[in-house]
């Protein structure tokens, strides 16, 4: 059994943007080949990213709609979830800070 990152790990994170190392280890491919695709021949990378040195930030939703993992069905959900999560962080930090929930 693998424990390497699948597609479906990350549609269950909640974070908008994950590393290039997650992206690669989900495509089955070393970070560093994708890294040298990102910096030698970006016209290959057919989803969004950005690089900064030798790290590279990919969009999570972007991504996963290009490899079919997301479909405009249920992105509005997707997106409804993230505000939920946001919403709970928010009331969650006010209570840690000694404000009201």
């Amino acid at each position: 059994m693998s424990d390497r990152i699948t597609f479906s790990d990350l549609m269950q994170l909640s974070t908008p943007v994950i590393t290039g190392s997650q992206a690669a280890e989900a495509m089955g491919m070393s970070p560093t080949r994708l890294l040298g695709y990102a910096k030698e021949k970006p016209e290959l990378i057919p989803f969004p990213y950005q690089l900064s040195g030798n790290s590279m930030k990919v969009p999570r939703i972007p991504f996963l709609k290009f490899w079919g993992c997301i479909s405009e069905n249920n992105q509005d959900e997707i997106l409804k979830e993230l505000i939920g999560i946001r919403e709970q962080i928010t009331a969650l930090n006010r209570r840690l800070n000694g404000g009201e929930a």
